[in-house]
């Protein structure tokens, strides 16, 4: 599957915005807001939970929180902003996780 915005398809085939709005709507596709960043985002959690040895980003988060683990500290250990790493654990109904 390819994530791709509706501007990107239509400069592929030629068409406008419009048209390939419309075309979606005709054959009941549903368009998902940014999905290309959501894909992109998706998979970057997905690297950073498995070079740390870990399924799922939901799974590095819950268990480093259960432990007491700051939100710094998990940024130091996982190279990646306390602001991305509290939206990953939202996005993932990770609610609460204060030591």
């Amino acid at each position: 599957m390819q994530h791709r915005t509706v501007n990107a398809i239509g400069a592929e085939v030629g068409l406008s915005h419009h048209a390939v709005a419309s075309a979606l709507r005709r054959h009941g596709l549903a368009r998902t807001s940014h999905a290309a960043k959501r894909q992109a985002a998706s998979e970057r959690a997905a690297e950073v939970a498995a070079g740390l040895g870990f399924a799922g980003i939901a799974d590095y988060l819950g268990q480093r929180r259960a432990a007491g683990w700051t939100w710094q500290e998990i940024a130091a250990e996982s190279g990646q902003p306390p602001s991305w790493l509290r939206r990953q654990a939202a996005t993932c109904g990770l609610t609460g996780l204060t030591p």
